[in-house]
């Protein structure tokens, strides 16, 4: 493989809408925290983006005027440029900075993107530079520490999303591609990296196991049950935080 840029070339996140029930979920946490803190959106960035639904949905949720997205992929950008409801941006945030002025996004989304980056404290460093004082964040990432990771290493797996190569996985209890993982967090390191960045947490939640592909979908019962049992930050599946960074 010639580089990260080959890597990410078409293993880039779409139909996010329809693959995953959390995005939903998303919407209707950040419809809760704008009317809170009387968020007014104007302009917004997808970082990550992919196809660019999530984004778009939250364009016509919300109304936004002005709507960006970012992403390693030049395929996912050229189809995003290629519609006229976003304005797309290929960059490698771990070698460049983002393309836009300071203060300027009232809403920034990194939605499983921390994750694959070398260099996560530039990537943080340029989401609170281009993010206005007062407008919001909304990061996600795989839980290093959730229920079904500390099983694994129980019994001496792999934790599932830390990848062994890029051609494959090995010794994981259920069989998973390799998606390019470099960080993986537990929520108190997550928290804590949020914080030396000087953001502000305002919400913090767990996301459950997707039961609409792979293990989620095998064993849709049981995941169904797990996900409700195991449903804060510091055991579900995924983590979400919500940030505002400081003044």
């Amino acid at each position: 493989m010639d580089s990260k840029k080959d890597f990410y070339k078409n293993n880039y996140q779409s139909n996010m809408m329809e693959m995953s029930n959390k995005y939903r979920y998303f919407i209707n946490l950040l419809k809760k925290i704008s009317k809170s803190i009387s968020l007014n959106i104007e302009n917004s960035l997808d970082y990550g983006c992919g196809d660019g639904s999530f984004m778009k949905a939250c364009k016509e949720y919300f109304n936004i005027p002005n709507v960006y997205g970012c992403d390693i992929s030049e395929n996912a950008i050229k189809n995003i440029n290629e519609t006229s409801f976003a304005k797309g941006y290929v960059v490698d945030i771990d070698k460049e900075n983002l393309p836009f002025p300071d203060n300027f996004f009232d809403l920034i989304f990194c939605g499983e993107i921390i994750e694959h980056l070398y260099d996560p404290d530039h990537f943080l460093e340029e989401i609170f530079r281009v993010c206005r004082r007062g407008g919001v964040v909304m990061l996600t990432t795989p839980n290093l520490a959730s229920w079904f990771n500390r099983i694994s290493l129980l019994f001496g797996y792999m934790p599932i999303f830390c990848d062994t190569g890029l051609k494959n996985n090995y010794g994981h209890l259920y069989r998973m591609n390799p998606a390019g993982h470099l960080r993986l967090y537990t929520y108190k390191a997550f928290r804590l990296l949020l914080l030396a960045h000087n953001f502000s947490i305002i919400a913090s939640r767990g996301i459950g196991i997707n039961n609409k592909i792979g293990f989620g979908k095998k064993f849709k019962y049981l995941i169904y049950f797990t996900n409700i049992i195991f449903m804060s930050a510091k055991l579900a599946s995924g983590i979400l935080v919500v940030v505002q960074p400081n003044k």
